[in-house]
């Protein structure tokens, strides 16, 4: 016995709305105000030993998770003097890379200014960096440093970071010190 239920459910399965969930793909995007470091330094009588230069980056994200910021240098993380190569300022030696210490003579190292979860203590600001603020060993090219984690979206207006660097160059030779960086900005995986 068939009381036309087939019939029914075959015009019911053909005529079901389909329904696509469209996802809008996870977008990150970062302008770099400079990506070579360059440090100008001229020994003068006065005795002045220390540089500073800042990058400053705009992280910009659609991902509800947020991202992770990262840097490390090209090749090297030694400040090249471009006049004479043979005239190299290391990057401040401090452990595990993520403990900080202040800048002896010869070194160069990253602050970022008012982050004192990650130990720049008093660093607010480019005018208020000195040899003895608080610095972390910028790393080289098989590591990365910098863990600059953001967890929401800010996809109109973006984030932005000061990369501060710094380097004690008593005793060196003047000229312009140069160090190739790439930072890395990637989405937060979902949870």
């Amino acid at each position: 016995v068939n009381n036309g239920s087939d019939a029914a459910d075959q015009y019911e399965l053909q005529n079901q709305e389909t329904k696509i969930a469209t996802v809008e793909p996870t977008t990150v995007s970062l302008a770099i105000d400079s990506q070579s470091l360059n440090l100008s330094h001229q020994v003068t009588a006065d005795g002045a030993d220390f540089a500073k230069t800042t990058s400053v980056l705009t992280t910009k994200t659609n991902n509800a998770y947020g991202y992770n910021l990262t840097m490390q240098a090209v090749k090297s993380n030694s400040l090249i003097n471009q006049t004479s190569s043979s005239h190299q300022i290391n990057s401040v030696a401090i452990g595990d890379g993520q403990a900080v210490a202040t800048l002896v003579s010869g070194t160069w190292g990253y602050a970022l200014p008012g982050n004192t979860a990650q130990g720049f203590g008093d660093v607010n600001s480019y005018s208020t960096l000195t040899k003895t603020s608080k610095f972390k060993s910028t790393p080289g090219s098989t590591a990365a440093a910098l863990n600059v984690t953001r967890t929401r979206p800010n996809q109109i207006t973006g984030d932005q970071t000061s990369v501060l660097y710094g380097a004690n160059l008593t005793g060196r030779a003047s000229g312009v010190y140069k160090a190739d960086i790439v930072y890395t900005a990637v989405a937060n995986p979902f949870k």
